[in-house]
């Protein structure tokens, strides 16, 4: 049947299903002209008495629209007493709603309907983040406040690419020195060369500095003192410090003996110095040792009279003295310059040099002298020959073997530009860069 449909006769025929508009052309029957028998089924007419449409359902009239769901919607929205949004709950009950905002994020206005339409309206942070006119990353700068942000890479180190994230998710890569650390494929201490970076390992190139995890893999660098160096750094007492043995020190004191007094003898307070009497009564001099970094000081022997007179003697060496790992080129003696003496040669005429080896250096070690005139400038041999590699420049002894009694060279004529006031050093030549030597004395006689 059709939405709408149009009574012509008395009788039509009734669809239950009907939702339609019905246009009544003819009075209908009263109630006591519906026949209890005879009818056609869905038959509709007119009931004066119940005031209603009644179809023929086959058995008997029944009332149009006294379906019980219907009537039992209708019925809860006529009962509804409240103001609001009409919500269906079941099957013929209804009630009264309301939009209701969240805690934040959204406002409700009419939100029952009442004075207008409901409307919704974003709040706070969505209210702020809605708001963003930029483009980037959104942070949360404080409540309800909104920003974009971009990740941006420092000067150097890394490089960022989409850092507002805008165009693909934000990338870090390493650049510079840290790319350059990060693609290392061996193992060691990291060190920054010119060109980049490499691993190193740190070694020791002599016998008494051990290092342990030279490349830091297995644990912390470690360097440890051995041999001498050891021996040097558990001494615990105070005086001056005497190679007794292989890797073994001790501390000593210059003792005073018969007639003879000894200051500083330790070294603590200053260098030791011997005074020596003479003959008759007093004291009359005194030796100064020369001690590492007095390159012109220690005046070799200081008197007053003939018998032991000034600038007569100068010690170089007055107690066990080891040069280790002599070099096989002429240098100062231990290789510095702390046994340079200052002498007054004026009416001197010759020289010889005296010394005493307990440990023997390679073939061929030899000391000798150099001497200047001007303070240090320049150097020469004693004969006047400009100073260079010691050959057989005399005076000169040879510390190739060791002695019982003490070594005494030639004597040597002193180049008459020298006899003057000069500085004098001793100096080692044809070591092989690996023995030993030990000097136990050595010294230059003047007359």
């Amino acid at each position: 049947m059709s939405d709408t449909f149009t009574f012509l006769e008395e009788t039509p025929t009734f669809d239950p299903n009907f939702r339609g508009v019905a246009q009544w052309w003819k009075a209908p029957a009263a109630t006591a002209q519906l026949p209890t028998t005879g009818n056609t089924a869905n038959e509709i007419r007119f009931d004066t008495t119940a005031l209603g449409l009644k179809y023929w359902n086959g058995s008997a009239w029944t009332l149009v629209g006294a379906s019980a769901s219907l009537g039992a919607d209708l019925t809860a929205l006529e009962a509804l007493a409240t103001t609001g949004l009409a919500a269906r709950t079941g099957d013929g009950t209804w009630a009264t709603r309301t939009l209701t905002g969240p805690a934040a994020g959204l406002t409700v206005t009419n939100g029952d309907g009442v004075s207008g339409n409901p409307t919704l309206a974003l709040a706070h942070d969505l209210s702020a983040l809605e708001a963003l006119s930029g483009v980037g990353i959104a942070v949360r700068t404080a409540a309800d406040t909104w920003a974009q942000r971009s990740i941006t890479a420092p000067g150097s180190g890394l490089t960022v690419t989409n850092g507002n994230g805008v165009a693909g998710n934000p990338s870090l890569s390493l650049a510079n020195n840290l790319e350059q650390i990060a693609v290392m494929a061996s193992v060691g201490v990291a060190v920054r060369t010119g060109s980049g970076w490499v691993t190193r390992q740190i070694a020791s190139s002599v016998a008494d500095i051990t290092v342990t995890n030279g490349t830091g893999v297995d644990g912390d660098v470690t360097i440890d003192l051995a041999g001498d160096l050891a021996a040097l750094t558990g001494l615990l007492s105070t005086g001056l410090a005497v190679r007794t043995a292989t890797s073994t020190w001790a501390t000593r004191t210059i003792a005073a003996g018969t007639n003879v007094t000894v200051d500083n003898g330790s070294g603590v307070a200053g260098n030791p110095t011997i005074n020596v009497p003479d003959a008759s009564t007093s004291a009359k001099g005194a030796v100064q040792l020369a001690t590492d970094g007095e390159t012109t000081a220690g005046e070799a022997v200081q008197g007053s009279d003939g018998r032991l007179p000034r600038d007569t003697i100068a010690v170089f060496v007055a107690a066990a003295t080891t040069y280790t790992n002599m070099p096989a080129a002429t240098t100062d003696l231990f290789g510095n310059a702390s046994r340079y003496h200052r002498m007054n040669w004026s009416g001197r005429t010759r020289c010889r040099l005296v010394g005493n080896v307990s440990a023997a250096g390679a073939a061929g070690a030899k000391a000798g002298v150099k001497v200047s005139a001007d303070s240090g400038s320049t150097y020469f041999f004693v004969d006047g020959s400009a100073f260079g590699d010691l050959g057989a420049e005399e005076p000169q002894i040879s510390i190739a073997t060791t002695t019982t009694t003490p070594r005494v060279s030639p004597w040597q004529t002193i180049d008459a530009a020298l006899r003057t006031d000069v500085i004098v050093a001793p100096v080692t030549d044809d070591g092989d860069g690996a023995a030993d030597p030990t000097l136990t004395l050595l010294l230059l006689e003047v007359e």
